[in-house]
């Protein structure tokens, strides 16, 4: 015989027919404005850069024109904050500072893609031990994976620039080296 469960149901956590009571703490919790670690640049000026950051989004009309409505301070914010951290990070020289890594570009997933295409077509299954597999698969394994996260994530611009640069051509190569 089942053991008497009474009106609470299975669910011992549900001590009461109400629901639990949420408190709200005021004063606990606050947002940080962003400020820009750059000068903000003329208006016009500006407003160029901020049009092409809003065409890299495509967005729809409505949301476009929203976005182009807003005030100088708040585009200089969200231009800063959407633009890469390490982009154009260099030293007084102007050459790129020491551990200041940019991402990868098209250009180099397709060099990458290309190497590898070239690397399985010279090298025969026989050749090489299959101990030797392990991390040659690994990594690329590991450059698929950047792609794929690289042309879902990253601009609309890269996207393009990958394809303009015969990027889906490299990828079918190797793909067709790895069969």
């Amino acid at each position: 015989m089942p053991a008497f469960r009474g009106r609470r149901g299975w669910c011992g956590c549900l001590q009461d027919d109400e629901p639990p009571e949420i408190c709200v703490v005021e004063g606990v919790f606050s947002l940080q404005t962003l400020t820009p670690t750059q000068p903000m640049p003329a208006i016009d000026e500006l407003d160029s850069k901020f049009a092409e950051l809003v065409e890299e989004l495509d967005l729809t009309a409505p949301n476009k024109a929203a976005m182009l409505g807003l005030p100088p301070q708040k585009k200089w914010q969200i231009y800063c904050s959407r633009k890469s951290p390490l982009e154009g990070v260099t030293g007084p020289n102007g050459a790129p500072l020491p551990g200041a890594t940019l991402p990868p570009t098209p250009e180099h997933y397709i060099e990458r893609l290309k190497d590898m295409a070239v690397q399985l077509k010279a090298s025969a299954p026989d050749d090489s031990p299959s101990h030797e597999y392990g991390p040659k698969i690994e990594s690329h394994t590991a450059l698929f994976d950047a792609l794929k996260t690289a042309l879902r994530t990253s601009a609309h611009s890269f996207v393009i620039r990958f394809i303009e640069l015969q990027g889906l051509p490299a990828l079918l190569e190797l793909l067709q080296a790895l069969d």
